[in-house]
């Protein structure tokens, strides 16, 4: 009997012993991540101790020069681009925007003469290797320009390569504008037109026309604004007129104010009535189709403009009419 019943607690024994084996397990596991955490936190301090020594010693060193480095100067490994690549890149380049001057080479008084100086340059690109010359050629026209001396004589001509797409007529100087039925003007108005120093032919292929209010010392008149229109009437392809005038013009937004107390929102504001005082002064028979465009010139290489948006929205608040319906369509 002691043998079966010995026998018969055998097997709770054994269980009894594996559930002793497995609760004995777990203690050791959680003594195991007491430990590592006390580690980890010793680690922590000791981090901490050595950053501080680090900053401690970082104010001791002496205070260096960081010398930037800047973008080089050259481009040594263009050649080694990807044919496609490079001529992305000229493609590019052929689209920057450049100013073409265009003026009248008159004399308007005996005692202040005008005469422009200079001529138009021929891009860069064109000349800088037979590559970039061959596929700037794709998108600029070669034009001639008339001679400022000899306006007549076809052997003064000078070549000029222009991107109609995105290079810029300026005119300069808009005293050379004669005056509608104004006897003291030496060319008669609109047969001016005929003076300038590039054909009619180039002229009717402007997309891009700039008047240079600022160009010169004289304040200019807005009677000679309206004879532009007669370029605006001949070209076929125009799709932005800009004025372009300059703070050292006597418009009434600066009038007794120091330029350095002028702020963008200043100029452009007074940019905005300029333009306004123009729309009230052009009759209908004068309305232009863009003259949406208006910019300041503030330094040399600094220009300011009044968005299209901006400008429409004041133009219709001041004029209590749609602006659309001053501008011819």
């Amino acid at each position: 009997m002691a043998s079966k019943s010995q026998s018969r607690f055998l097997p709770a024994r054994k269980r009894t012993n594996q559930a002793t084996s497995s609760f004995s397990f777990a203690i050791p596991s959680f003594a195991n991540s007491t430990k590592q955490d006390s580690d980890s936190s010793i680690n922590l301090d000791l981090e901490s101790d050595n950053m501080s020594r680090v900053e401690e010693r970082l104010k001791q060193l002496p205070p260096g020069e960081v010398q930037l480095q800047t973008s080089p100067e050259k481009f040594t490994v263009f050649h080694k681009l990807p044919i496609e690549l490079r001529l992305l890149i000229w493609k590019l380049a052929a689209h920057q925007p450049h100013d073409i001057r265009l003026h009248l080479p008159i004399r308007r008084y005996p005692m202040m003469p005008y005469e422009p100086s200079g001529r138009n340059k021929v891009p860069s690109i064109l000349h800088t290797s037979r590559e970039s010359r061959n596929e700037s050629l794709k998108h600029y026209t070669k034009c001639n320009e008339r001679s400022e001396e000899f306006p007549s004589m076809a052997t003064r001509e000078k070549t000029v390569y222009v991107n109609f797409n995105s290079d810029r007529f300026v005119h300069t100087c808009i005293c050379t504008i004669p005056r509608n039925n104004y006897s003291g003007e030496i060319h008669d108005w609109p047969v001016f037109i005929t003076g300038y120093n590039f054909d009619i032919e180039v002229l009717r292929k402007i997309k891009h026309f700039t008047v240079d209010y600022a160009s010169c010392a004289c304040d200019g008149n807005l009677e000679r604004l309206k004879a532009f229109t007669e370029l605006d009437r001949m070209s076929e392809q125009l799709e932005e007129v800009t004025l372009r005038v300059g703070l050292n013009k006597p418009l009434d937004f600066c009038k007794g104010v120091p330029l350095r107390e002028l702020t963008d929102e200043d100029i452009r504001r007074g940019l905005m009535e300029f333009w306004l005082g123009l729309a009230k002064e052009q009759p209908k028979s004068y309305k232009w189709r863009l003259p949406f465009q208006v910019e300041c010139s503030v330094e040399e290489n600094e220009v300011l403009r009044v968005r299209s948006e901006d400008l429409k929205e004041y133009l219709s608040s001041q004029l209590l009419l749609p602006v659309d319906a001053f501008f011819k369509k």
